[in-house]
């Protein structure tokens, strides 16, 4: 079972959204505040995770108090206190044919509320939020006695994961328990001449270093996962080091890697919802950070979501929607509303800087600086003065001030001006 689509009008910032999931990776991108990590929200309930969505406090004439409010809706429009007090949102379609609606229940009187799923199907998944645990070196206290499977290395790992995004704490970060996890591998799976080995733990250990070898930067040479108690030393072609002392990147990598790795034992099919996997990447691990990852889980269908120019071009085979601020006429008044729009073969081509311009809605992909130069240098010309001399002076004025390669968008601007 995996989702098919997913479909929600007329809700909060929403006018309609129609996104169909592609059987291997789906990736919506848009400006912040789109709605991109809602759509996650509502497919990670599948999985359990119940996050929970807040209201907008209006001043309520006929009560005299704050009320609440769900929808994105002007307080003037609303005919009573009563009209959205239970909703049909839209609908989630899985591939087995069947669909389900998105509802809920306004409580005006409370500034939380939860979506319900009315006939939700059962989905094997797992939801990677956009915060990656950030290494703070804990010592190993002792090895569980019991061997530890990848079941049981995944519970525990995505407890503290999820006890963490509730704001509890168990005093231990989820990296240790990945370092707990792999000890426990190392030291049961082999055996020794004292420890009966086992034969399926050693190959889960063995298989996760064959993950690595293949997800990890090439520069970086990832050799081996060396086991000294109570640390564990990632062994590369740069020299050694302890997992803790990774750097952020290379620990997100490997912290993804972990999480849909432990998941993916005895999965026929799964899904993996992932939320800004670009969090911590150099632009050069996000070019290749779908790719690779599809590869090594060709099991799983990932709906990622992104800010990322270089992972909304990464995939070829793949459906790619940007989100996207229109205008929307209203009974009341003009208002700003998300339409979804799917991208086509050239767009997913397209270069960072033409997905930043118009697909993320960045206008200019020049630093802030360089576009106040910029626009000042052009201040000083027009059309007519474009002359040989004038284009040399032109020509002079960007080296001057460091923008010599910016010289197209230089006469761009002076001609679009005199348009």
């Amino acid at each position: 079972m995996k989702f098919q689509k997913i479909e929600i009008t007329g809700w909060r910032q929403f006018s309609n959204i129609e996104i169909e999931f592609h059987p291997k990776v789906t990736i919506i991108t848009g400006a912040n505040g789109a709605g991109k990590s809602t759509i996650l929200k509502l497919l990670s309930k599948h999985f359990g995770w119940h996050q929970i969505f807040l209201s907008t406090p209006y001043l309520s004439k006929d009560k005299g108090s704050f009320l609440y409010k769900s929808f994105f809706t002007p307080v003037a429009s609303l005919k009573s206190e009563q009209s959205y007090s239970q909703n049909v949102l839209g609908n989630i379609f899985y591939t087995d044919t069947n669909s389900s609606q998105i509802c809920f229940f306004e409580q005006p009187n409370q500034a939380q509320f939860d979506l319900q799923i009315h006939n939700q199907r059962h989905v094997d998944g797992l939801h990677i939020n956009s915060h990656r645990p950030v290494p703070n070196y804990q010592r190993l206290q002792n090895i569980p006695t019991n061997p530890m499977d990848a079941s049981q290395a995944f519970q525990n790992y995505f407890q503290e994961t999820l006890s963490l995004f509730n704001n509890g704490h168990s005093g231990y970060s989820p990296i240790y328990r990945m370092k707990e996890a792999i000890v426990s591998m190392a030291a049961f799976g082999p055996g020794n001449q004292f420890v009966q080995p086992n034969e399926k733990i050693e190959k889960q250990f063995n298989d996760f270093k064959e993950i690595l070898k293949n997800i990890l930067p090439k520069d970086l040479g990832f050799k081996d996962l060396s086991i000294r108690i109570p640390d564990i030393v990632l062994e590369t072609e740069t020299g050694e080091f302890l997992l803790d002392a990774a750097s952020g990147g290379i620990m997100s990598i490997i912290d993804l890697a972990w999480q849909i790795f432990l998941y993916s034992h005895n999965k026929e099919e799964f899904v993996v919802t992932l939320d800004e996997p670009e969090n911590h990447l150099h632009p050069s691990m996000q070019r290749s950070l779908l790719n690779n990852f599809v590869n090594a889980f060709p099991k799983a269908q990932f709906i990622v979501v992104t800010h990322s120019p270089f992972i909304v071009s990464s995939i070829r085979d793949s459906n790619v929607y940007a989100l996207k601020y229109e205008i929307s006429k209203g009974e009341q008044q003009q208002s700003k509303k998300v339409t979804s729009y799917k991208l086509d073969l050239d767009q997913k081509a397209a270069t960072a800087n033409e997905i930043l311009r118009d697909i993320l809605g960045v206008p200019v992909t020049l630093p802030q600086w360089a576009d106040d130069d910029l626009q000042e240098i052009c201040k000083k010309f027009t059309v007519s003065e474009l002359t040989p001399e004038g284009i040399a002076n032109l020509r002079e004025q960007l080296s001057n001030s460091g923008l010599s390669e910016f010289y197209p968008e230089a006469l761009n601007h002076i001609i679009g001006r005199r348009i």
